[in-house]
């Protein structure tokens, strides 16, 4: 055997070892990441129907949504404009973007700006402990409102 085989064979046996190490060092780190760390919930409890009153805007800020009660029910809008993401403000009797001033009826309709697309309406539903809980991963008509 000529010295040039034994060192690529060398070098392949490292080689080989060394993805091994990196192979078996990224299905550890899933295992960890499965067994100890858990994603955030996409659903958020918010309380009762009775804690909101009637024409009351409260803002979730971390959860980034607003929770309105007009005379049709409840309803959880998103704060996320659809123009550029910035988070929309509530001003008098619309929401405003102050990035680049688009401006929604409460409802989440467009009026003017940039934004044409409507604020994302999410599903609210009451849970088996009678709490209400929105659910952001889902997405629905702007009509709907819960009510009890």
């Amino acid at each position: 055997m000529t010295y040039h085989n034994k060192t690529n064979r060398k070098f392949l046996r490292q080689l080989f070892f060394a993805l091994s190490i990196v192979i078996l060092g990224f299905i550890l780190w899933a295992a960890v990441q499965y067994l100890f760390f858990r994603p955030d919930s996409n659903t958020i409890t918010i309380g009762t129907f009775s804690q909101y009153k009637k024409n009351q805007i409260i803002h979730k800020k971390k959860e980034r949504f607003y929770i309105i009660r007009d005379s049709s029910g409840l309803y959880a809008v998103s704060d996320v404009c659809t123009h550029r993401g910035c988070m929309v403000l509530i001003k008098g009797n619309t929401f405003e973007c102050p990035c680049h001033s688009a401006v929604f009826t409460l409802e989440g309709r467009p009026l003017s700006g940039p934004a044409d697309k409507p604020l994302d309406h999410y599903y609210i539903y009451k849970n088996k402990q009678n709490v209400l809980v929105v659910d952001v991963t889902k997405s629905i008509n702007k009509e709907i409102r819960y009510s009890e």
